[in-house]
């Protein structure tokens, strides 16, 4: 009876385990799309920023 126990409780640490990872890497993943955004967020304005109107280059 002793094995069946230890073999549910290894069964469900290992679940435990393999839901805290995916929660880890959801969490990453999410950090990663945050921090991308705030990027392309500034590389735009510095872009719209630094950009010259057309009418300076023409004249």
């Amino acid at each position: 009876m002793a094995h069946i126990c230890y073999l549910l409780f290894v069964i469900c640490y290992l679940l435990f385990v393999i839901c805290y990872l995916l929660f880890v890497i959801c969490y990453l993943l999410f950090v990663v799309c945050c921090w991308l955004f705030v990027v392309g967020y500034l590389l735009l304005v510095i872009c719209y920023s630094n950009q010259v109107p057309p009418d300076v280059i023409n004249s």
